[in-house]
């Protein structure tokens, strides 16, 4: 995604879209809670933490994380739910980062340095760590 104005732009489209979408879909959005190990092998520029690689990159949670239910009526007519599973992801770029959790498409501004990022999205406050290619957001470890 490096040096391809076009596909961020395009990312940025899509996210923006996204999030029109869950807006009309889902009424009130809420900021996903906190999950996950809060640990990750950061150890990356001779063993110091580094921003380098960050910017310009979507990130995949590692783990599956919930999604929400999908509801249905069965043969017999019986309402049942089952909760989905899939994956997160999170994109930095020039200063801002979008969270799409599906349930949850936000974004924000970020600030990263040796490795230890800070972003704001309406007025919260999250902490990630960054490093060799992989993330940790908010307590969730994600990979490229």
């Amino acid at each position: 995604m490096h040096g391809t104005p076009h596909i961020v732009g395009m990312q940025k489209a899509l996210v923006i879209a996204a999030m029109a979408l869950g807006v009309a879909a889902c009424g009130d959005l809420e900021i996903p809670s906190p999950g996950g190990p809060d640990n990750n092998n950061n150890g990356v520029n001779g063993g110091q933490p580094t921003c380098d690689g960050l910017d310009g990159d979507t990130f995949a949670s590692v783990d599956d994380q919930p999604l929400g239910e999908r509801c249905e009526f069965d043969a017999n007519q019986n309402y049942q739910c089952t909760e989905l599973y899939g994956v997160w992801t999170i994109t930095f770029d020039l200063g801002e980062f979008y969270w799409d959790t599906y349930q949850f498409v936000g974004s924000g501004t970020y600030t990263c340095s040796k490795g230890k990022i800070v972003g704001n999205m309406n007025g919260q406050t999250f902490e990630g760590t960054y490093g060799g290619g992989s993330l940790t957001w908010d307590g969730l470890r994600y990979r490229r």
